[in-house]
């Protein structure tokens, strides 16, 4: 008898995301929510991709960066390649997106509404992170943090109405010569956040993505 293959991981989460800050914000998200639990585990593979370890289970991460509505067809298709046609038999997918209307993913946008449709026909769940925020703004639950990283005191606020106009006040009141920076550059600041904080206070349910990923079932 031919002995059963043993897949190296039990299940698979496809990240959505508008951006490369919101790439880099959920991979160290998820790296918090590994400290905080026993026996778990971050792991990135030669690839690019990662595992997460909890006990005895294996979950695939990937990352999918959309950048614009142009590319929702691509995104589309990518999941269909990495969830449908994978070996793996549990996938979730996670979007994660501005709805506000200024985004070039917005909600109302009849590509970002098809691609809502083609994940519900592939029948695969899906946890929807999208909020009417920039990802700054879900940087800026944890204002105490941002201030304690530029060595703000606590009675600085931050100004404009979109996080990215916010949080580059702040970086412009401890040094006017120091912008924010996105994408990969805003590395450090998002390492320094309190995520419990953020999870707490965030407009979306993230509690939701932690309990998906650190279940042992």
């Amino acid at each position: 008898m031919t002995p059963a293959v043993t897949l190296p991981y039990h299940s698979g989460i496809a990240f959505v995301l508008e951006g490369v800050t919101e790439k880099v914000f959920y991979q160290e998200y998820l790296e918090w929510c590994c400290r905080g639990t026993d026996g778990a585990a971050m792991e990135r593979l030669p690839d690019k991709d990662y595992v997460v370890h909890v006990g005895n289970k294996a979950t695939l991460v990937k990352f999918n960066v959309m950048g614009s509505v142009s590319s929702i067809p691509n995104a589309t298709a990518w999941v269909q390649k990495t969830c449908k046609e994978s070996s793996l038999t549990s996938w979730t997918v996670v979007l994660c997106y501005d709805t506000d209307g200024n985004s070039s993913l917005s909600l109302n946008t009849r590509a970002w509404q098809r691609f809502r449709q083609d994940l519900k026909a592939m029948h695969l769940p899906v946890i929807d992170l999208a909020a009417d925020a920039d990802i700054e703004d879900v940087m800026l639950a944890d204002l105490d943090g941002v201030r304690r990283y530029l060595g703000l005191p606590s009675d600085v606020l931050p100004r404009g109405k979109k996080g990215k106009s916010k949080l580059n006040s702040l970086f412009k009141v401890a040094d006017i010569t120091r912008p924010y920076h996105e994408a990969e550059r805003a590395r450090d600041l998002i390492r320094h956040l309190d995520f419990a904080a953020i999870e707490e206070r965030a407009p979306m349910d993230l509690a939701r993505l932690h309990c998906a990923l650190m279940s042992e079932g």
